[in-house]
């Protein structure tokens, strides 16, 4: 039963909120938004229905610095991907 709530609750805005704010610190990159500020975002984009892989994400901008109010923006997950590979230099 524990676990039906825990898995329920990691499909909420707070749990997707807290999903990605760990994935972040798993790897070295600064959070600076709160919950508010997260869901601002996406609520502003209008994409929350409409996210994950093969639709839309919180990208950062290049895929540097922390995950900030002026560094972050919500678009497609192939449009991330497009700009992280013209990055690394890969046509």
């Amino acid at each position: 039963m524990r676990k039906e709530r825990e898995e329920k609750w990691l499909q909420t805005p707070k749990g997707m909120f807290s999903v990605q704010k760990r994935k972040a610190k798993q790897r070295g990159i600064s959070w600076q938004l709160s919950y508010d500020d997260w869901w601002n975002i996406w609520q502003e984009s209008g994409k929350w229905d409409s996210r994950g892989v093969g639709g839309y994400v919180m990208c950062r901008y290049f895929d540097t610095g922390p995950y900030s109010m002026d560094n972050v923006r919500i678009d497609t997950f192939q449009n991330n991907s497009l700009e992280n590979y013209q990055i690394m230099g890969v046509d």
